[in-house]
């Protein structure tokens, strides 16, 4: 049985693997629904417990469950910012469901109701054509928004969101709206993506552009510009600059082709910043990200 006491626990949620389908038994919310045999589609009120009960009562196998999704839509939900953008529940004539299992999950795990279309009365066969096209991206947002580098911008975007949580992007998932808004709110963003471009086989282009931005703001933007193309082109860099040894750095990585994490990365890009910054004199770019308790260490930037 689902105990509420594991709403925000995602793994306890219920799933069903096996494949005989019995009717289920509807409430006369759900009977309102269809009143002959061709598929119907209304706006409806989905509350965490006809969530619930569609979750528990539905047979049909779905994709394996994302987490993360499902945190990313109750998140959404519960901040009373999921929008109702007519991409429907889908349910076969027994209220199986075809499609919407994340979203149902989330109004689970947020505990709030949301507004969605319903389609009742498709076919269980045709699942799988559905949600094959491309999924829209951030990049396709910002494209839309005719903001130039779309693919960087959004990779800068989630790396300054990272950085304010002392992590890397993968561990700080933003919410589908946060990106374009951030862009609109700095639209100096987009002088960082442009001063970097080209550097992408040195260090990722999208931590540089993030990079870019924050230490324009904790200095200024010539400093930050000169600390780039200085990592980009090498020249007239002297021996004991902390780029040079940067720069050293990373092209060795690259020779080896071993890829270095993003933590790791940050890392050494942060104190390089940092040591030309104060005036530090360097030889090499060395230094463990990893403090004594074992976690991460992601140095402040000066």
């Amino acid at each position: 049985m689902f105990d509420d006491r594991d709403l925000f626990d995602t793994t306890k949620i219920p799933i069903h693997t096996k494949t005989t389908r019995q009717p289920m038994t509807c409430s006369s919310e759900d009977d309102a629904l269809i009143d002959d045999n061709e598929p119907k589609g209304v706006p409806m009120r989905i509350t965490p417990e006809m969530a619930r009960r569609w979750i528990n009562d539905s047979t049909l196998i779905n994709r394996a469950r994302t987490n993360a999704r499902i945190q990313q839509y109750a998140r959404l939900m519960k901040l009373g910012k999921w929008k109702k953008n007519g991409v429907p529940i889908i349910l076969d004539k027994d209220y199986h469901i075809i499609d919407g299992q994340h979203r149902l999950l989330a109004c689970i795990l947020s505990g709030v109701s949301f507004i969605t279309y319903v389609v009742v009365g498709i076919e269980p066969e045709v699942y799988d054509t559905i949600d094959r096209g491309k999924p829209k991206s951030a990049a396709d947002d910002l494209h839309v928004a005719n903001i130039k580098n779309s693919a960087v911008t959004a990779a800068a975007i989630r790396w300054i969101n990272s950085i304010r949580h002392k992590t890397t992007p993968s561990n700080a998932p933003m919410d589908p709206e946060e990106i374009p808004l951030f862009a609109a709110q700095n639209p100096s963003i987009s002088r960082s993506v442009t001063s970097v471009l080209g550097i992408g086989k040195i260090v990722k282009t999208g931590l540089a552009a993030a990079l870019h931005f924050i230490f324009t703001k904790k200095a200024n933007e010539l400093l930050a510009t000169e600390f780039f193309r200085d990592l980009k082109n090498g020249s007239n860099l002297i021996s004991g600059d902390p780029v040079l040894a940067l720069r050293e750095r990373l092209l060795q990585e690259k020779l080896g082709k071993r890829n270095l994490k993003d933590a790791e990365l940050y890392a050494l890009v942060v104190r390089a910043w940092n040591g030309r910054k104060t005036g530090q004199r360097v030889t090499s770019a060395r230094g463990s990200i990893m403090g004594r308790d074992g976690v991460v260490i992601f140095p402040e930037i000066l």
